[in-house]
């Protein structure tokens, strides 16, 4: 009972922004750094599932122990395929956001031609 009242009253500081978290951060699995849920997602870091996060400045240590675990010998050939797919998805991810912010600015300069043509259309009724 003490342990989860002790957690509940812990206060954490944003490695980004350095005010307090309210809620439960967003911590890094390799420095445990302690993040808003906004400020992770400015930094550009990777969440892995929905509660784990690695940082951008750990993404290279956290994937060079994903490349070591996929050269040991413990790791079955199924599970190093999992990883190494689980890798390729990751590292796309950059290459999914810049395609979809392409597609968000095209989309909204179409939307924006057709709001001036819709002025056009209107001052010329008057």
């Amino acid at each position: 009972m003490a342990a989860s009242s002790s957690l509940e009253n812990q206060q954490w500081t944003c490695n980004l922004c350095n005010h307090i978290i309210i809620s439960r951060p967003i911590t890094c699995l390799v420095c445990d750094n302690n993040y808003h849920e906004g400020c992770a997602k400015k930094i550009k870091g990777t969440f892995i599932g929905k509660c784990e996060y690695v940082c951008k400045k750990c993404d290279n240590e956290y994937f060079s122990e994903v490349q070591h675990l996929l050269e040991s010998d413990a790791v079955t050939e199924e599970t190093k395929n999992v990883v190494i797919l689980l890798v390729k998805i990751i590292e796309s991810k950059d290459e999914i956001i810049a395609s979809k912010n392409y597609y968000i600015k095209l989309l909204q300069t179409k939307v924006s031609n057709l709001q001036n043509k819709l002025k056009t259309i209107q001052t010329d009724e008057r």
